[in-house]
């Protein structure tokens, strides 16, 4: 190879090699090129660990609901959690409730801590409500509804029985779906006043399966001989018939503590289904509006 050919190489070589330089010092810091020590990386910031509260410690657990069922009726309870801090859970959830005889009583653990509690026949069974490892007992019992005992006795009667169903809404209900309004009227026959402590209702498909039940505290008196009337307006969550029932429960004055039931009322499918009305009134949570109780006599 001649001295011009290296030369020639040689330059090319140089060429390159500044043209490595000049791309290093594009992607790096000119700093760095010009000698210069690099910049400090920027500081990451860590973010802080999440505090997840605790959950309140359970001390203690009560059941809440109807002391004494007529048999064949539908009622539900509520476990109360007292709290390590003093604080009260009106509705522990989830909760697990168990029997002690599955052969007078069934009880379904509902989603939302309820128990759906079904009287099948006569006898004293003691529930258990299980939330947080913790356990509270009520023991109940199941009346023959056959024998009427001595003391108060409340007879509950609906008119109309059976109720023409109707595709308007009383205000407060879903207008798209049909409702039932009907008026029940409770007398006590015995000569004993009644003090009412907790009220249940449920609510069956046409094959008697039970849609919906609730009990709810409610302090009432009926007087001895009293005549009382109400009005109720209910749905049935989009069905098209079915049954209404409803459980009163306290203790009359000479202590007895009674449960009063008045049959399945027969909701009856709508007639003639008029075109729906554009009014939509946004449902409550409650399937059932009451009216205000009047005495008759």
């Amino acid at each position: 190879m001649s001295t011009a050919t290296r030369l020639s190489a040689k330059q090319a070589t140089l060429q390159r090699i500044s043209v490595l330089v000049i791309a290093l010092c594009m992607g790096w810091f000119i700093s760095a090129c010009n000698g210069g020590s690099s910049p400090a990386p920027s500081p990451t910031t860590v973010p802080a660990p999440m505090t997840v509260p605790s959950l309140p410690q359970v001390s203690s657990v009560d059941i809440v609901g109807p002391r004494a069922v007529p048999a064949g009726s539908d009622v539900t309870y509520r476990a109360t959690a007292k709290l390590a801090n003093g604080g009260l859970l009106t509705n522990a959830r989830p909760t697990t409730w168990t029997v002690d005889d599955p052969e007078a009583v069934s009880i379904r653990s509902a989603p939302d801590g309820i128990g759906e509690l079904s009287a099948k026949r006569a006898g004293t069974v003691t529930l258990t409500a299980t939330h947080q490892l913790h356990t509270g007992t009520l023991t109940i019992e199941i009346r023959d509804v056959r024998s009427i005992p001595s003391g108060a006795n409340l007879a509950i009667s609906f008119s109309p029985d059976p109720v023409p169903g109707r595709q308007r809404q009383c205000s407060g209900l879903d207008q798209s779906v049909p409702s039932w309004t009907f008026t029940e009227t409770v007398s006590e026959t015995l000569g004993v006043g009644f003090t009412l402590e907790n009220l249940s209702f449920t609510l069956y498909d046409n094959s008697g399966n039970s849609i919906y039940s609730d009990t709810f505290p409610e302090k009432d008196y009926f007087p001895a001989n009293s005549v009382f009337s109400e009005e109720f307006c209910s749905s049935l969550f989009g069905q098209l018939s079915g049954f209404y029932a409803d459980v009163y429960e306290g203790v009359d004055d000479q202590g007895n503590r009674r449960a009063f039931a008045g049959g399945r009322l027969r909701l009856l499918p709508v007639a003639a289904a008029p075109a729906p009305s554009s009014l939509f009134v946004a449902p409550t949570p409650h399937v059932i509006v009451r009216g205000v109780r009047q005495r008759v006599r």
